[in-house]
């Protein structure tokens, strides 16, 4: 039996409402609701109602979302859109190709940090994937082609023991210009899932063949892993190949590099893939699955095989949620990650929302991690129905909101905190692997997007061509086969490659709870048309 199982079963009043703080074991006998002070009080009576300086919107005892999602995301993405340009030796670029973080007021410290373009890059074309089917904005794949392209401007000699590789994080010299010698597989990996998305989406050949370079480079150093070793070692030398750091949990990436490389053409070896991947899938249910030891991600710290954090268990639970045939044993699984994260890392409960501690070192409140969570939370209600746990997920999306559009934002344009432990805003925590897990959100508890308006908020195709009008939606699917679900403002017909769809194949209803859900499940057709009945 796995030791989360008998934590969970410790613990099996956590998400029930029970958790805690900084435990070794991960477990709490107590939850602490703080008010506005950062003073106990269960019931937070007789305090100003305040979180980073915004007004708590509270019903029936738990908080609300302060603004619609809508008016969230779009500013948030009008940031990115808008992004200042920073001077760099080799001419001006954005800022998120210079720096990571910034200050909470939107302006820039002279002295540069440390970047994480690799995971940048992977989440902004994880949010385009669901930004443009739901508003149509084919501006939000810009940041992620500014990422990829710089990246591609440093790639590793050809003498090298990674040769052609690009640099996917930049911790030596953060003035936007690449050169590190060490690379971070996981970081490697999620470069690659991203070349691949972005390569279908644009039908731009080079970076296809980039995502499957740096995927041939990690299938050549796939080997077995251990308790004290991954499959992938965390860091390694690109210049020498030596080992820096030998041990990463956060290996879900990898496996799902290869899953997509399956599923695709590839020049690569499909045996070899298969083989890999299995192996690497393997050792996260045998070693981190069973031991707890989820360490290894933050670019920004060194060696810390104890240094838990809660990005790898959750993230490893989106991947079982999506991937079901993965794990017979998924369900438990999830719940098990979910128990084991609220109880290391959600120890502080605001008016029925959790919010989640980043690391051991950095055990500090931050709405990308509680969003993170939240969104794995919320497709788990989905999924089982499990009603305590979408009233927890709705507070915890509403509680991580807070620190979206601080005071300083000016017009339609969101300068995102951290969050509440953390005022000053980073690229990644802020944006980039922050406002993806609200779409998880919308596409699993629908209730969340705005009544009265019509958007995309689920498909399992990429989609382009997408185009909103009143009374009307236009897309086409990249597979000839899918199912998309899209909330409506009006009664719809359906329109299939330029015929009107059979009813067999769509339905117009309540779905999850929520009024106005068009379910269409397409069968050979890729352009779709939904017009006002």
């Amino acid at each position: 039996m796995r030791f989360l199982r008998i934590l969970a079963a410790v613990s099996a009043i956590v998400l029930a409402g029970c958790g805690g703080g900084h435990k070794p074991s991960g477990i709490s006998p107590r939850i602490t609701i703080l008010n506005s002070q950062g003073l106990p009080g269960p019931d937070n009576a007789g305090w100003e109602q305040t979180i980073l300086d915004r007004p708590v919107v509270v019903k029936d005892g738990m908080i609300q979302p302060w603004l619609n999602y809508d008016s969230m995301l779009v500013r948030s993405m009008n940031f990115l859109k808008r992004c200042e340009w920073i001077a760099t030796p080799d001419g001006p670029k954005p800022a998120y190709l210079v720096t990571s973080k910034f200050n909470e007021d939107g302006t820039y410290p002279e002295g540069r940090n440390r970047n994480n373009q690799g995971g940048n890059a992977y989440f902004g074309m994880k949010l385009f994937r669901y930004y443009y089917p739901y508003f149509g904005d084919i501006e939000a794949l810009r940041p992620v082609k500014d990422l990829l392209d710089r990246m591609m401007d440093f790639p590793t000699p050809e003498d090298w023991a990674w040769p052609g590789m690009v640099r996917t994080q930049d911790n030596d010299n953060p003035d936007g210009i690449y050169l590190d010698e060490r690379i971070e597989t996981d970081k490697a990996a999620m470069t690659a899932t991203a070349c691949l998305d972005y390569a279908r989406f644009t039908g731009e050949e080079k970076y296809r063949a980039l995502g499957e370079h740096i995927a041939d480079l990690l299938l050549k150093n796939t080997g077995e892993g251990d308790a004290e070793k991954s499959p992938l070692p965390f860091r390694i030398n690109m210049r020498t190949g030596e080992i820096e750091d030998a041990y990463t949990s956060d290996m879900v990436f990898v496996v799902e590099l290869y899953d997509k490389l399956l599923g695709m053409h590839t020049s690569l070896d499909k045996a070899d893939i298969k083989a890999k991947r299995d192996l690497v899938l393997g050792w996260i249910m045998e070693y981190p699955m069973h031991n707890c030891l989820w360490s290894g991600y933050f670019e920004d710290v060194e060696k810390a095989l104890e240094n838990i954090n809660q990005f790898a268990p959750m993230e490893t639970a989106r991947y079982f949620l999506d991937n079901q045939e993965a794990d017979p044993e998924w369900k438990q699984d999830v719940l098990d990650l979910l128990a084991f994260v609220k109880g290391r890392f959600g120890g502080t409960v605001r008016f029925g929302g959790t919010s989640i501690c980043e690391q051991d070192v950095c055990f500090i409140e931050m709405s990308s991690h509680t969003a993170r969570y939240a969104s794995v939370l919320a497709r788990w209600a989905a999924e089982t129905g499990d009603e305590t746990a979408r009233k927890e997920a709705l507070a915890t999306f509403a509680l991580a909101e807070y620190s979206a559009y601080n005071k300083y934002s000016k017009g339609d344009v969101a300068i995102n905190s951290t969050g509440l432990g953390y005022p000053k805003c980073w690229f990644s925590d802020s944006y980039f692997d922050y406002l993806p897990h609200y779409f998880e959100g919308l596409a699993a508890l629908p209730e969340m997007i705005p009544d009265g308006t019509d958007h995309i908020f689920s498909t399992t195709s990429m989609l382009k061509d997408v185009s909103y009008a009143p009374g009307g939606i236009k897309y086409t699917a990249f597979d000839p086969d899918g199912t998309e679900r899209v909330k409506l403002s009006f009664k719809p017909k359906v329109i299939a490659d330029g015929k009107e769809l059979p009813k067999s194949q769509w339905t117009f209803g309540k779905w999850h709870g929520c009024d106005n859900i068009l379910t269409i499940n397409r069968k050979g057709v890729k352009e779709i048309e939904i017009c006002e009945k």
